[in-house]
């Protein structure tokens, strides 16, 4: 994923940072390291981004701009609505808060699932295990994003390269979806 903090800035479909975007970076939903892999931790810095699928070139998009409760997670077209906009969060523990701009609520791991497959939405913030987000680099500029509480990184659901494909938490493969 392309994390940017320029809202009016266009993202970059390479997926490669640049000193320009600083201090954007990339975060791919699932750019999973195999275990053997050594990569050196590296802190993203607080402030507001967007997040870009490495997979399908995708922003990570509070469905239909609701501020519900609940409200689904999912792929989408990059518009620079503030419901593709997220404040991170560095908790100081390793991990961050991934909170929608446009409603102050939080990524949530949805009932608190620690299965495969469970769906990622919106809820209001209390600082449970499940919206703590540990973002790891993977290298070559991209991050995996993995539930404190589930140990699950997300995932774009049945490798969707379409608007409004879901967005879960998987087992991680070492696929970039």
């Amino acid at each position: 994923m392309v994390v940017n903090d320029c809202p009016g800035r266009a993202v970059d479909n390479h997926n490669k940072w640049s000193p320009e975007m600083k201090p954007s970076v990339l975060v791919p939903l699932l750019a999973a390291v195999l275990s053997t892999q050594t990569i050196t931790a590296m802190a993203i810095d607080n402030g507001r981004y967007a997040i870009i699928s490495r997979h399908s070139g995708l922003a990570l998009d509070v469905d239909a701009n609701s501020t519900a409760d609940g409200a689904n997670v999912v792929q989408w077209e990059y518009t620079g609505g503030e419901n593709q906009q997220f404040d991170i969060t560095n908790l100081g523990n390793g991990y961050y808060t991934i909170r929608p701009a446009h409603s102050g609520k939080s990524l949530d791991v949805w009932e608190w699932s620690t299965e495969p497959g469970g769906e990622i939405r919106q809820w209001q913030f209390t600082g449970g295990y499940n919206q703590q987000w540990a973002i790891d680099n993977a290298g070559n500029g991209y991050h995996t994003i993995s539930s404190r509480h589930s140990g699950l990184p997300l995932d774009v659901w049945t490798w969707s390269t379409a608007n409004g494909g879901d967005i879960r938490q998987w087992t991680s493969t070492g696929a970039v979806n």
